[in-house]
C-alpha cells in the first residue's frame, strides 16, 4: 500500500477515515517526510476522480506549503512525497475550473 512504502522511506504518515462526524473533503493521507508535509488523496482507478470539497482541501494544504496530489497507486505516492512531483495536479485544476466555471467565477490556475 502507499501507507507501508512511504513508512518504508522514513515518513510518518496518517490515514483519515471519512465518516459523518468528520470534515468534509479531507484528504486521505496525511503525514511529513522529510520536512515536508504532504496531503494525498487516494483513488482506486483512473475512473474515480475526486469530489470538489477534496480538490478544496488539497488547494488549502498546498498553500500552506504542502505537497499534495491524487495517488492511485504506491509509486504515485513516492513521487508526490520522495520528489515532489505533481502528480494529479492537471486533474485537480481541471475539476476546479470546471466547477468555478460552472459558477459564473474565473477559472484560476492554483495546481500548475
Amino acid at each position: 500500500s502507499s501507507m507501508k512504502r512511504l513508512k518504508k522511506h522514513g515518513a510518518t504518515v496518517i490515514k483519515i477515515h471519512g465518516s459523518p462526524l468528520s470534515r468534509k473533503g479531507e484528504p486521505d493521507l496525511i503525514g511529513c517526510h522529510d520536512g515536508h508535509a504532504f496531503a494525498l488523496e487516494a483513488k482506486k482507478s483512473d475512473d474515480d476522480h475526486p469530489s470538489l470539497a477534496q480538490v478544496y482541501k488539497l488547494l488549502e494544504w498546498k498553500r500552506a506549503g504542502a505537497r499534495v496530489g491524487l495517488v492511485r497507486n504506491a509509486d504515485d505516492a513516492e513521487a508526490i512525497v520522495l520528489r515532489g512531483e505533481p502528480i494529479g495536479h492537471s486533474e485537480l485544476l481541471r475539476i476546479q475550473n470546471e466547477a468555478l466555471e460552472a459558477s459564473g467565477a474565473s477559472p484560476k490556475l492554483c495546481f500548475e
